[in-house]
């Protein structure tokens, strides 16, 4: 089920990269380079994450396919536990 997705105005992306001095937001300390840049929700739509901006920070593409690689095993994992007891 896919969760629904807003799509903001460019200042707001770079309100949020100024807020965290172009910094991944991730934990890693790298610095964020143009083209390299991808937008996640810190808490996850899937959790109840809301899309809004304050539940948005900036981090390195590559940092954030990790994070969607591990998060992905967590939401199969509920899936099964779902299905499992006829949810």
């Amino acid at each position: 089920m896919p969760y629904p997705r807003k799509r903001f105005k460019k200042k707001i992306y770079l309100l949020i990269l100024r807020t965290q001095k172009f910094i991944c937001a991730c934990g890693c300390g790298e610095k964020l380079k143009k083209g390299e840049i991808d937008f996640d929700h810190h808490l996850p739509l899937h959790l109840g994450g809301k899309d809004t901006v304050d539940n948005l920070r900036a981090v390195r593409k590559e940092c954030h396919k990790e994070k969607t690689t591990k998060e992905s095993k967590v939401r199969a994992k509920i899936r099964r536990i779902k299905s499992s007891n006829g949810l």
